[in-house]
């Protein structure tokens, strides 16, 4: 089911700072519009009713009024001022949006057995089950040590998924430690990403900084590289 509040989060966090500025005039308009409605029905009650009815009338519009201010007030702060975007976020957010793909699976998909450990496990993260997937252990899926760095790898990658940087970043780093890692490059390159989700731009950088030249990651890295500095 849609989650109104995600709408709600999403639409303002994508808002540049003249949108925002925009919503916060539209607002103060519709208050002012909403005072005016007020004042015209007081009018309109003042030849009806007695001085009494009218103060009580008065009295609950005022309170209501009231009410819908604090609220919107409260969420202008909770969006606006406590937990600012700045255009920079929004654009390192955009560069991220853009520059993030799923890295497909480098191993062969087996549903009843596979020469590779990781074969049938891969079933999860390719059908975008990544809670699932995290739900493996090395123990559980009989991984030595030559298959284990991969596995942390795909690890790492459902973590990317699921929007969860810092577990994602250990996972990477530890990876990269195993010299003998076929793809470090890559891992480099999605470790890059990573920092960049967690609004560390400086980290980023030097991660895409690490590819190697002749990598068909190298020009996108530099292109990054070049934007974020």
């Amino acid at each position: 089911m849609s989650d109104p509040k995600q709408h709600r989060d999403d639409f303002f966090r994508n808002l540049n700072v003249e949108s925002k500025d925009q919503f916060e005039n539209d607002a103060k308009k519709g208050w002012q519009q909403i005072d005016s409605d007020k004042q015209e029905i007081l009018s309109r009650l003042d030849s009806k009713i007695d001085d009494r009815t009218k103060k009580s009338v008065n009295w609950k519009i005022w309170a209501v009024s009231a009410a819908a201010i604090l609220i919107l007030g409260f969420l202008v702060y909770s969006e606006f001022l406590s937990n600012p975007k700045t255009d920079t976020t929004l654009a390192d957010e955009n560069l991220f949006e853009t520059h993030y793909e799923k890295f497909p699976s480098v191993i062969p998909i087996s549903r009843s057995g596979s020469a590779h450990p990781l074969g049938k496990v891969m079933q999860l993260y390719e059908s975008d089950a990544y809670e699932d997937f995290l739900s493996k252990t090395p123990s559980e899926l009989g991984l030595t040590s030559a298959n284990l760095t991969l596995f942390q790898f795909y690890s790492a990658l459902s973590h990317m998924e699921l929007g969860n940087f810092s577990q994602a970043i250990e996972l990477f780093q530890s990876c990269l430690k195993n010299h003998d890692f076929a793809y470090k490059n890559e891992g480099y390159w999605y470790l890059g990403l990573a920092h960049l989700g967690n609004e560390n731009k400086k980290q980023a950088v030097s991660e895409f900084a690490k590819i190697q030249a002749e990598h068909y990651l190298y020009a996108d890295a530099q292109g990054l590289i070049k934007k974020l500095q």
